[in-house]
């Protein structure tokens, strides 16, 4: 099976994202309280959804993670990160 590996993914952040940051500026959502970000993977569009929605009083990103060393690839959020052998 084969291993995840958070540099590789990485390695192309611009390109992953992108999409996402398009998306999220067609929202019509003016002043959202609460942002949840299902399957964040590093934090990438977490992150995008914080400058879309400075204000939001809570952000949340959530990612079933592979291994435990890839907490610290996460933004600055609260996020829940699973075993997915929890699942």
């Amino acid at each position: 099976m084969p291993q995840w590996d958070a540099g590789q993914y990485l390695q192309f952040a611009t390109e992953r994202t992108q999409p996402s940051i398009d998306l999220i500026q067609r929202i019509a959502l003016a002043d959202p309280q609460r942002i949840v970000d299902l399957g964040c993977g590093p934090g990438n569009s977490t992150e995008a959804l914080r400058r879309r929605w400075p204000r939001a009083a809570g952000r949340l990103g959530i990612w079933i993670c592979p291994t435990r060393g890839e907490r610290e690839l996460f933004v600055p959020a609260l996020l829940l990160t699973m075993s997915a052998s929890l699942l």
